[in-house]
């Protein structure tokens, strides 16, 4: 066999072989190095603990909305200030009874501010 022969033979073989050859080069020359695994525990956030911190903020979330006689204690706007909707009373009188319901609750009422509705 010739030469040229073999060439028209297999030209298409050694071409994929240096293509082949090519991309081994290159992945030798840019391997990226193995970084091990980190394996340290990561902290989570189980529900008690959110639970937990509302309870902080918002020390009676999960009693609202409040029905009162004439006044309703709706949701809380941030922590301290609760929202409370009059139904026709007075407004000092409605204050009276929503203090009182914190203090039956166990929170000192003047660590709660009130934004009133009508």
């Amino acid at each position: 066999m010739k030469w040229k022969d073999f060439k028209r033979r297999y030209l298409l073989v050694t071409v994929l072989a240096l293509v082949a050859i090519a991309m081994i080069i290159t992945k030798i020359t840019y391997k990226v190095p193995v970084v091990a695994p980190n394996n340290t525990i990561q902290e989570t956030v189980t529900p008690t603990e959110v639970e937990e911190k509302v309870e902080e903020k918002y020390p009676l979330w999960d009693r609202l909305p409040y029905f009162g006689e004439g006044f309703t204690i709706d949701r809380y706007v941030e922590p301290g200030l609760v929202v409370v909707k009059i139904q026709g009373v007075d407004r000092t009188i409605i204050e009276t009874l929503v203090k009182n319901w914190y203090k039956v609750n166990g929170i000192d009422p003047e660590t709660i501010e009130i934004s009133w509705e009508e």
